[in-house]
């Protein structure tokens, strides 16, 4: 299963490595990573293969809720399919 994560919030240091290393303790591939900074705000949008976890789409939103909280982001992850009906129509 694919997944879309999105993240937003004020620049920091340790974001894209926060993210990275919950992908990599979930057994989570990284398909693809887009990022901007827009003067003091941080954007990423990254496309996730979850076919080798062993998490749901559920608990690993919560690692990154998780991670949200913590760094003060918001931190959204949806199932591709989902994501791309709701931007296509």
């Amino acid at each position: 299963m694919k997944a879309i994560l999105t993240v937003i919030g004020k620049d920091q240091v340790g974001i894209v490595y926060n993210v990275s290393k919950i992908c990599s303790e979930s057994n989570i591939n990284i398909r693809d990573i887009n990022q901007t900074l827009m003067e003091e705000y941080f954007t990423m949008v990254v496309l996730l293969d979850l076919g080798n976890s062993s998490y749901s789409l559920g608990e690993v939103q919560e690692k990154f809720n998780e991670l949200g909280e913590k760094m003060n982001l918001k931190i959204k992850l949806q199932n591709e399919e989902i994501f791309n009906s709701i931007y296509n129509i």
